[in-house]
């Protein structure tokens, strides 16, 4: 298996249900998928799909999105680092420009310590915990402010309830959110996205524990995830380990 090639194309699925669900409209080739209209709130614009020896089509898919999305901020992600997209108006962006492809091999989780007492993980199902699990999302990433003005189910709408490759944990104490994380089973891997855990509740093993329940969610394939620094030491003992990186690339809107 191509490992990049199935963690970019997991990605390209997770952003297209996330998109969609907020009514975008998507656009996906075996070179590029792209999101064609609204702004970016936490997701990328474009992922270049295929494989490494792509770049040709690769870029000329970009530059065509790019040309279809003029005078818009728009952020990109160059699966391979191989687009020179520092030459066509872009920069590396601001919101985490170097990210890295890390890999777990399907196989058993090690067991995780015995939760506190109270701590329950249960599967999102309905909006309310869809709901649950956004707020804790964005006070675990430090967004309330910024993307809290967008409402209930602004940043992850009800309807990636409806696609069952879409599945969202919440971890409570006591019935109380206090961590989240989704994943999305493809069929040769499992993505794991937006683990987060508020400050208050951090270092109690309540992320370890919510993402071994992601990961078990994609059963018997391998999972792909982008660790923040933070949580890398805590990925790693799970048995994840790098398998490449990329950069998000930002071109901004026109003055």
């Amino acid at each position: 298996m191509d490992r990049i090639r199935a963690a970019a194309a997991n990605l390209a699925d997770w952003h297209d249900c996330s998109l969609r669900a907020l009514g975008r409209s998507t656009r996906r080739t075996d070179a590029l998928w792209s999101c064609e209209d609204g702004p970016g709130i936490i997701y990328l614009m474009a992922i270049s799909l295929g494989t490494c020896d792509g770049g040709e089509r690769q870029s000329a898919e970009m530059e065509a999105f790019a040309n279809r999305r003029a005078g818009e901020q728009i952020v990109v992600a160059d699966t391979w680092d191989t687009l020179g997209l520092h030459e066509k108006g872009f920069s590396p962006s601001p919101y985490g420009a170097i990210n890295e492809w890390f890999w777990r091999p399907a196989g058993p989780i090690a067991t995780t310590p015995a939760a506190p007492p109270g701590f329950l993980i249960e599967e999102v199902s309905d909006p309310a915990g869809l709901g649950d699990y956004e707020r804790v999302s964005l006070r675990g990433f430090g967004s309330e402010e910024r993307l809290g003005q967008l409402g209930p189910f602004g940043v992850h709408a009800v309807g990636i309830l409806d696609d069952p490759r879409m599945r969202i944990f919440v971890g409570r104490v006591n019935g109380e959110p206090v961590t989240g994380a989704m994943a999305y089973v493809s069929d040769d891997v499992v993505g794991i996205y937006d683990v987060a855990t508020p400050p208050e509740h951090r270092r109690r093993g309540y992320g370890e524990a919510i993402t071994k329940a992601a990961i078990a969610a994609g059963q018997d394939v391998p999972a792909w995830l982008d660790p923040s620094d933070m949580a890398l030491p805590m990925y790693r003992r799970i048995g994840f380990e790098p398998i490449g990186r990329y950069t998000a690339w930002l071109r901004p809107d026109a003055e």
